[in-house]
């Protein structure tokens, strides 16, 4: 410390032997102000490496806490945001165009599978199956009579094929009209509700133009895209934990459905997860839902709280273990975290009481107590 005198003594010496104007020994105090306190800094930044080089003592006893590990079973999940579909959320088109001469539902309302939900003008192809219809059974009577005829030999077989010919061609045209009448009506594909109608009596109708949404709320599921690096971990059955911010709601479920197929733009894969039908009257299509996904688990884990858990570049990964009232460093292993918790692979075993509270400032074999 007798080194860091000199300057205070430069300084006197200095101010004395100026014999300047004012300016130069103003200047030159200055200077000297400076330097004083750049060396003070210098000594404060000594003073703290010294302190902290001086070896602890460890015989002072250090006030600590510990927790016992034991055997547990340790699970970690992969959290992802999905969102609220259904398979059976269909908006449905008409299939021919025309104009739309009934509309028969509401939003709102409950409607069975088959039900016809609104018809195209169709007068044209229902007359076109009326004068068929007349042209069919006279050919399909005189098929009869021809059949009667050519099994008692009566007749040609020509006549015979030709009205049997006649017959099937008329029936082949009826089917084709038929499915025309049926192209020209929006029908339930399943029991459901009307969520939206998005056509009027009197309006044009076309293919692929929206007409109206029909949902089965009872068949809700969650969909989520997954990165395709967990392609391994994420499979059918896996447990599932979904939580519904909108309804402040969380439900178990498990992973119903993984897709088979990776998106080429965003190197993803989808899984379905479905939901109880108790829920599902709370439910809205495209609802967010967040999806803690159980893709390892462990049954008997040896599990530490993750801030206890220290490094070095010496030791790697650390704890502090209580063993006869010293302090023992234990180099360990860790495996997965999640939460506030890490999986310890190797390094201690059931029955270890690692040291929670009080473990900054430890070093190996420092003496301990408890509070």
């Amino acid at each position: 410390m007798k080194n860091y005198i000199y300057p205070f003594f430069a300084i006197a010496l200095l101010l004395s032997s100026c014999g300047g104007g004012s300016n130069d020994k103003q200047a030159e105090l200055e200077k000297l102000k400076a330097e004083q306190k750049e060396i003070n800094e210098k000594i404060k930044t000594l003073q703290a490496e010294l302190a902290k080089d001086k070896p602890k003592d460890n015989s002072k006893a250090t006030i600590v806490q510990t927790t016992e590990v034991s055997n547990t079973p340790f699970s970690h999940y992969l959290e992802v945001r999905g969102r609220i579909d259904s398979d059976k959320n269909v908006m449905l088109t008409a299939k021919s165009p025309g104009t739309i001469t009934k509309v028969y539902v509401t939003e709102g309302q409950q409607v069975q599978k088959g039900k016809i939900l609104a018809q195209v003008e169709s007068t044209i192809i229902e007359q076109g199956i009326a004068e068929l219809k007349t042209n069919l059974d006279f050919a399909t009577n005189m098929y009869k009579k021809q059949e009667k005829l050519w099994e008692q030999k009566i007749g040609t077989e020509v006549q015979y094929l030709q009205a049997k010919s006649t017959k099937e061609s008329l029936e082949s045209k009826m089917a084709s009209l038929k499915e025309q009448l049926e192209n020209t009506r929006i029908i339930a594909p399943f029991s459901g509700t009307i969520d939206e109608v998005n056509i009027r009596e009197g309006e044009v109708a076309a293919p692929g133009v929206p007409a109206i949404r029909i949902v089965n709320p009872s068949e809700f599921e969650v969909m989520a895209e997954i990165a395709e690096a967990y392609i391994t971990k994420v499979k059918e059955g896996n447990p599932v934990v979904v939580y519904i911010p909108d309804l402040k709601d969380t439900v178990k479920s498990k992973i119903s459905n993984v897709s088979n197929v990776i998106n080429r733009t965003n190197r993803s894969f989808t899984v379905e997860v479905d939901l109880p039908e108790a829920l599902s009257k709370s439910l809205k299509a495209n609802m967010i839902a967040l999806l803690n996904i159980e893709d390892y688990k462990n049954k008997e884990a040896v599990v530490v709280p993750i801030n206890v858990v220290q490094h070095s570049e010496t030791d790697g990964e650390y704890v502090f273990v209580a063993v006869d009232g010293k302090a023992e460093k234990r180099t360990i292993k860790t495996g997965q975290t999640y939460g506030n918790y890490a999986e310890v692979l190797s390094g201690l075993s059931a029955g270890d009481k690692v040291i929670v509270t009080g473990y900054q400032d430890l070093v190996d074999q420092q003496a301990i107590a408890f509070n």
